[in-house]
């Protein structure tokens, strides 16, 4: 099975991002901590404005110790914003504002 290169994802979802990116709508960010006995993990929900249930995806990280912080999930939430559908970004273990230890999760 092959495996596709850092550099072919990228393209990928830039090109996802692009698609993603035809539609206006502000976003909504609500912080989030979640629970998960003995660690908690912080977590940011950017949501379009809206009366209705809407969709959503949650972002998850690869190895490493990224976190929310990342500029690349905050281009991802507005693109899938932009669509209306809502995104849930979160620090895991150990990273960002969140407790424990990625390294042993």
């Amino acid at each position: 099975m092959r495996v596709p290169s850092t550099a072919g994802i990228r393209r990928v979802v830039g090109v996802a991002v692009a698609a993603l990116t035809a539609c206006g709508s502000p976003l909504r960010q609500t912080e989030l901590s979640i629970e998960s006995p003995p660690d908690r993990l912080s977590a940011t929900l950017y949501a379009p404005t809206s009366s209705t249930p809407l969709p959503a995806v949650l972002l998850l990280h690869g190895s490493g110790p990224d976190g929310r912080d990342n500029a690349y999930y905050r281009e991802l939430a507005d693109a899938f914003g932009r669509r209306g559908i809502a995104t849930l970004v979160y620090d895991k273990r150990g990273s960002g504002a969140s407790t424990g230890d990625w390294r042993e999760a």
